[in-house]
């Protein structure tokens, strides 16, 4: 059985995607310590074509091919193959730190850990770094899954036991990833940081065109709609196990996707039709605390719908 098993999803990655290929062989584990499993999920470049270069030399790449059906089809076929005692997911556009894995394993089984998140680096379209991603804390701590900071990304290891019944949730674009990880500490016993640099992540400019019109669109709203009732339902299936203290863990992840949808997907296209529509969807959840929450941020959201579009509509006027 292998220590880990890389799950990396490929769409129209060829780009970028033998700088990362290179970054997860180029590791200090033996070939039969780790498998790669790349999921190529209906690509229209030449992602395959490097896909199958990559797997003609290194024997212990899984190559998996389907019809384009999204990113979280993409990582469940990887779950239902994996056979390593950890999980790491790698994006094919973001790469690994050289020579990292066998101390990141080695750290996860020393301490028994269920989750241990990566030091994040963000580099930009050349490689560059530009950042990171800061954790609330540097300091290494070892809490269970409702004390330890959780963060949306989900490029992190987890003790395969922790995700066996765990998959992501097909038609949900954006923040699928903070989905399952809500749902990973919900079980997490064991949760940690490895503070060396790790995993890199690309950024790439937010404001280009193409990424508005897709962060913008009636897809990308639909799955945010579906991201809260899919949280929803997660947390009523588990409520007769969890105390009321852990129950007030999910108030910030409700909160968090209701304001992600107003600021990204409500506001800059003054759509009341949408507004109506993530009301009527915590009026009938009866998510009181995030609509007490989303208030204080839009004083306006309680209000008729005609003052919403009559604000908006006239500071766009203005500019």
């Amino acid at each position: 059985m292998p220590k880990i098993s890389i799950i990396i999803p490929v769409y129209n990655a060829e780009k970028y995607l033998t700088r990362c290929l290179e970054s997860v062989f180029n590791q200090d584990l033996p070939t039969d310590e780790y498998e790669i499993i790349c999921i190529n999920d209906g690509s229209t470049d030449h992602s395959e074509d490097i896909l199958l270069d990559f797997a003609k030399r290194h024997t212990n790449l899984i190559y998996i091919k389907q019809n384009n059906q999204g990113v979280s089809v993409a990582r469940n076929q990887g779950l239902d193959r994996a056979k390593g005692e950890y999980i790491a997911f790698v994006d094919a556009d973001d790469f690994l730190e050289k020579n990292i894995l066998q101390d990141i394993i080695t750290t996860a089984e020393k301490d028994d850990l269920d989750i241990l998140y990566l030091k994040m680096i963000y580099v930009n379209e050349e490689d560059k770094t530009i950042g990171e991603f800061k954790m609330n804390t540097d300091a290494v701590l070892v809490q269970d899954g409702f004390t330890h900071q959780r963060r949306g990304y989900i490029f992190s290891l987890y003790k395969k036991q922790m995700v066996e019944n765990i998959r992501f949730v097909k038609g949900i674009i954006i923040a699928e990833d903070a989905l399952f990880n809500i749902m990973v500490h919900t079980f997490a016993k064991r949760v940690s940081y490895y503070p060396q640099n790790s995993y890199y992540y690309r950024k790439y400019s937010a404001s280009s065109s193409q990424n508005v019109k897709s962060v913008q669109s009636q897809k990308t709203f639909d799955g945010m709609i579906k991201n809260i009732d899919c949280l929803h339902e997660f947390v009523e299936a588990q409520k007769m196990n969890l105390t009321d203290e852990q129950l007030k863990y999910y108030n910030r992840p409700f909160y968090l996707l209701a304001k992600m949808v107003i600021e990204s997907n409500i506001i800059p296209l003054i759509s009341i039709k949408r507004l109506k529509v993530l009301k009527e969807k915590l009026n009938t959840l009866q998510l009181e605390h995030t609509k007490k929450q989303i208030k204080k941020d839009f004083f306006w959201f309680d209000m008729p719908n005609w003052i919403f579009y009559l604000l908006y509509k006239t500071k766009s006027i203005i500019k």
